[in-house]
């Protein structure tokens, strides 16, 4: 790999050496590698565990249990369709893995049942899973009175700590800025931002050290100078004072976790900005976060306060009921870990390039196939890359899962997602359908064990050991519903790498059968930026349906990140480039040997 991406960094062709004990340095590690490199795999013409694809279409059929019902409703709400029948097949219906997790997940809240992921792909209808049902145990939380004086840090914020611990957590982990028009109430969405401080306590928590172990410090809420800070500009600095604004550097054991801020136009439009720490809030948090503003703001302005029910558990409850289900399990570094100090890394520019509706279509229809999901297939991907450039036959891949298994939990803002470290077996020139079941394995034991403590991986060398981080975004955002205004979402960019690379994959939806209406001239520009495509995009493509199956219906917009310290522009946009090229030709014969596939020196830019 160091022959083609020059100056990459070592831990793109690490492989067992950063462990010379033999031991997993996460939690999935061996039993990845066991079900990866010793389990059956299947054949190509038969994916395993997978029946026939089918959307029947049928909605009558007798049910066969007490839970077939409940669980179609599930699947109906969780899927976004207005009815599914209980042998329609999964897959076929667009499921992903998240909508997996969030199938699981309510159905243990609201049916009291026990369920797996790696079920729900073994028998992916609403027939198959209900005969899996079990009683589940039930997620269990203390008492809200009494609550000891210091609270250690949730499992997630400790994974989180542990990495910032070697290369910095100064950064916003959400930056949101959405466009205001109409005649907006200041001081109302001032005391809307405290009721929503005030409400979630993670928003308004340090983090301390005492006795050597971080805990989580509670500030009080602030006060309404503090709260909101009012800006005036123009339309033409507004770009970027928003991202000076968003870039400015987090110290977790002296900042509020959460800025706000009002850049005022005009009387009539204005711009909020909302910038969070990661320790504080995540990609689930949006939810909560913009629907409890858009309450707070309308109470508020009609001179109430938000009728809020407590939350039950709060992010405190959510943190002891789990400190005490998994017992005493700071991860490794933990003890040894210390606020980083709040400074800024030199940034890069990412590399842009696009996935065609054509191709994105191909990696859903191999999906369906292999009973696998898009982000698998694109892992996959990105593994065989790696591997192939030199990163060794076995090949980490870092993946975002919600953390969030119960749904009281979804009306939460606070640090709930993590990550897993899933190791692709690359060994012995599989093709990519073959390398296709092995990550499957490999992520169904990892989603089926998600709750268990994460703990901190960590070299030779004691730092953490940081894999290729791997994200898949539905396109989807959250914005607030505020009266008596029209809001409309700002793209903003974060620059926070705390790996050696970061992949990221975002689906875009179906181009419109008429064209946009053109924005009106007064509109403020775009606030993000970004270098031109290392890959051009192919030619126009007929989107695919809308629907559950939306991933890629008008494409994906691929992202790269990186530290430049560690990695240059040239190597990563070969990489972008190796990427495509392999996917492309994976797809198409997906059961040649990869080194059939593998590009040759002279093809890259």
């Amino acid at each position: 790999m160091k022959s083609r991406l020059e100056h990459a960094p070592d831990i793109l062709v690490a492989d067992t050496a950063h462990n010379p004990s033999g031991h997993s340095p996460d939690p999935f590690g061996a039993l990845a590698r066991e079900t990866a490199a010793d389990g059956p795999e299947p054949s190509p013409s038969a994916p395993d565990d997978k029946p026939p694809a089918n959307v029947s279409g049928t909605f009558g059929s007798a049910l066969r249990g007490p839970y077939e019902e409940p669980l179609r409703g599930i699947f109906e709400e969780v899927l976004g369709l207005p009815r599914v029948g209980v042998d329609d097949d999964f897959f076929a219906l667009g499921g992903q893995s998240l909508h997996a997790l969030r199938i699981v997940g309510r159905a243990r809240r609201e049916l009291g049942v026990e369920l797996t992921v790696s079920g729900l792909f073994a028998t992916p209808t609403v027939a198959g899973l209900a005969s899996r049902a079990a009683p589940a145990a039930g997620l269990s939380y203390p008492a809200p009175h009494p609550r000891p004086r210091t609270v250690p840090l949730s499992a997630a914020q400790r994974q989180l700590w542990c990495a910032g611990h070697r290369s910095g957590l100064t950064s916003a982990g959400i930056a949101l800025a959405h466009h205001l028009t109409g005649r907006l109430d200041i001081p109302a969405l001032r005391q809307a931002v405290i009721d929503v401080i005030t409400r979630h306590t993670p928003l308004r928590t340090l983090i301390r050290h005492g006795d050597g172990q971080p805990y989580q410090h509670r500030l009080p809420p602030p006060d309404a100078s503090s709260a909101l800070s009012l800006v005036h500009t123009t339309p033409g600095a507004l770009a970027a004072r928003v991202a000076r604004f968003c870039d400015r550097a987090f110290d977790p054991g002296a900042d509020r976790p959460l800025r706000t801020a009002l850049f005022r136009l005009n009387p009539a439009e204005h711009v909020l900005v909302l910038a969070a720490h990661p320790l504080a809030a995540d990609h689930g948090s949006l939810g909560p976060l913009l629907r409890d503003l858009s309450e707070a703001y309308s109470a508020r302005r009609t001179g109430a306060r938000p009728d809020w029910a407590p939350l039950q558990p709060d992010y405190t409850g959510h943190t002891l009921g789990e400190r005490a289900r998994d017992g005493q399990c700071a991860g490794p570094g933990a003890r040894a870990a210390r606020t980083p100090a709040a400074g800024r890394r030199r940034d890069a520019e990412p590399i842009v390039f696009r996935l065609s509706p054509r191709l994105c279509r191909e990696i859903a229809a191999l999906a369906r196939e292999a009973g696998a999901t898009v982000l698998m297939v694109l892992q996959t991907a990105v593994a065989a890359t790696l591997s192939t450039l030199g990163a060794g036959a076995v090949v980490p891949v870092d993946v975002y899962v919600p953390g969030r298994p119960d749904a009281s939990l979804d009306l939460l803002v606070g640090r709930f997602a993590h990550t897993l470290t899933l190791r692709a077996d690359v060994s012995g020139d599989p093709s990519f359908r073959r390398l296709l079941a092995r990550v499957r394995a490999v992520n169904l034991a990892a989603y089926d064990r998600q709750d268990l403590p994460h703990a901190c991986p960590a070299a030779p060398s004691g730092t953490p050991f940081l894999p290729v981080t791997l994200a898949l975004d539905d396109g989807e955002r959250a914005r607030p519903e505020l009266p008596g205004l029209a809001v409309r979402a700002l793209p903003t960019r974060r620059r926070d790498i705390r790996c050696a690379l970061a992949i990221s994959f975002t689906a875009e939806p179906a181009e419109p059968a008429e064209p946009a209406e053109p924005a009106e001239p007064s509109e403020p520009s775009e606030l993000a930026t970004s270098t031109e495509p290392a890959v051009p995009a192919g030619p126009a493509e007929t989107p695919v349906p809308a629907g559950p199956a939306r991933y890629g219906a008008g494409g994906m917009t691929a992202l790269i990140e990186y530290r430049p310290e560690l990695l240059d522009e040239p190597a990563a946009s070969r990489l972008a480039h190796c990427l495509v090229r392999l996917l492309e030709r994976s797809l198409s014969a997906p059961d040649r040997p990869l080194s059939l596939l593998a590009l040759p020196a002279p093809e890259l830019p």
